[in-house]
């Protein structure tokens, strides 16, 4: 898929509803319009309906369905991301990408983006993580504690386990690649151990 794929989808999409929505892309999309190149058929996002109900959430599902038709890209969407992973998104902020009439594309940040992909951590996925983390100028204490906040966060379970040690490989093996060589791995990963034990406290507290 190319960017112009993307477009293409949400251009006929916003030919068939009725009503503004809001999108906020994440996966394999995300990234391609962030500098990729995937080998993704799909698009990912999470879909905004003002004042939904079920006649308008009907009528939007339908004019997804007849887009994905026309266009051959397939949608994996629902109204909240939250409930994709294991691993919580701490928030869910997003920056504009663009308005395509009545549908306005948005991009889940860099960082929050990323949580997805190290929960997943297959081959293509840390390749997107090395170029999407650079090419958008992330700071590592920054995600650091955004990864360690959403491993906090997160309901007890195996997969706290598998995303901890993937954080640690991806910060041990790229993280100088991506923020240059005077970023230390160790510190790196003491601050996100740091901000998971933080995060974990103040949940068993609430």
């Amino acid at each position: 898929m190319k960017v112009r794929d993307i477009h293409l989808f949400f251009e006929d999409l916003s030919r068939r509803v009725d009503r503004p929505i809001q999108i906020v892309l994440t996966g394999g999309a995300a990234a391609i319009l962030q500098g990729t190149s995937r080998a993704t058929f799909d698009i990912d996002f999470e879909l905004r309906l003002k004042k939904a109900s079920d006649s308008s959430w009907d009528q939007v599902q339908k004019a997804i369905a007849e887009t994905s038709t026309a266009t051959g890209v397939a949608a994996q969407y629902g109204e909240d991301i939250h409930q994709w992973s294991a691993i919580v998104l701490p928030s869910k902020q997003s920056r504009l990408y663009r308005r395509f009439g009545k549908v306005e594309v948005r991009i889940l940040n860099p960082g929050l983006w990323a949580i997805g992909k190290l929960a997943r951590y297959l081959s293509s996925d840390v390749q997107d993580l090395r170029i999407v983390l650079k090419a958008t100028e992330t700071r590592p204490k920054a995600m650091a504690t955004l990864w360690g906040t959403a491993l906090g966060m997160s309901p007890a379970s195996s997969s706290q386990g598998t995303f901890r040690k993937q954080v640690e490989n991806f910060i041990e093996q790229y993280g100088r690649e991506i923020w240059g060589v005077q970023a230390d791995p160790a510190a790196i990963i003491r601050l996100f151990l740091e901000a998971a034990q933080k995060a974990r406290r103040s949940r068993r507290s609430e």
